[in-house]
């Protein structure tokens, strides 16, 4: 519901809007809705990259959780190269 809010004031690419997809990203990934995380956390890393950079440290922690998930979903080729 948050996501939707933010999502009526802000652009999709918005840092807001990112980072409230990295929050549920997290949230999906610990109870186990790994699809879905995954797609809400490479929505946020487009975001993180193209506002930080990426060498960042969001970035690089967006790059962890990313793999975590590719790895608890089987695919464990995209997260050695994350």
């Amino acid at each position: 519901e948050s996501l939707s809010t933010l999502k009526k004031f802000y652009p999709e690419d918005h840092f807001e809007v990112a980072r409230a997809k990295e929050y549920l990203g997290n949230v999906y990934k610990e109870i186990g809705y790994y699809t879905k995380s995954q797609t809400l956390l490479e929505d946020t890393l487009k975001v993180y990259i193209r506002i930080f950079g990426k060498d960042s440290i969001r970035v690089s922690s967006i790059l962890s959780d990313l793999g975590s998930v590719c790895s608890s979903l089987g695919n464990f080729n995209r997260a050695q190269h994350l």
